[in-house]
């Protein structure tokens, strides 16, 4: 299985096949002669117009014609499921995947997606995982033309001096407005 989820800092679960304690041990991790299903709870797209399903997906396979993982859609809470897309042989990364829902089924409040990983032998290896699935509405918002910035007040240090430095530095913060200011300098330790 991968040895990272593939979200960034601080993430750190995604769901793979099986439930192994030693990463040396792929068969720990391994779907043997069967298969395991993960199946998203209701998904409610009733309200989008253009609704989307993203995820990302990791596969491995010794790469035999039995060995796959399946994602497939239902759009009546599970009880019939249209096959979206199906992965077969060495995909050892992560890879990201969008489903425009209404390439597959009507879009209602009943969606579920489900993913399959499939090993039917009990030679070689399979193992998978899914990680950051996502739902949005991919319409396109109108955009208007926006007018004149205003202009930006913020705290602004000046560059110290003298710099390069041994010793002392000045600096002056300049405000947005008159005003008292706390100021603290820290160094790298805090």
């Amino acid at each position: 299985q991968p040895e990272f989820d593939r979200t960034p800092a601080p993430g750190t679960m995604c769901w793979v096949t099986g439930q192994g304690t030693n990463p040396n041990s792929p068969g720990e991790n391994d779907v043997d002669n069967g298969k395991t299903s993960l199946t998203s709870p209701l998904l409610d797209l009733s309200g989008m117009s253009e609704p989307r399903i993203g995820y990302w997906r990791w596969f491995y396979s010794t790469g035999a014609e039995d060995d796959w993982l399946a994602v497939l859609i239902s759009s009546n809470g599970g009880t019939t499921w249209v096959a979206v897309d199906t992965t077969r042989g060495v995909a050892n990364h992560w890879e990201e995947r969008t489903l425009r829902v209404a390439d597959y089924v009507t879009p209602s409040a009943q969606v579920r997606v489900r993913f399959v990983a499939a090993h039917l032998t009990p030679a070689g290896t399979v193992e998978a995982g899914v990680d950051d699935l996502i739902l949005y509405d991919a319409a396109i918002p109108n955009v208007s033309v926006p007018g004149r910035a205003a202009p930006v007040s913020a705290l602004r240090p000046t560059s110290p001096r003298p710099n390069p430095a041994r010793g002392a530095v000045r600096f002056a913060l300049e405000l947005p407005r008159a005003g008292d200011a706390r100021v603290e300098v820290l160094d790298l330790s805090g």
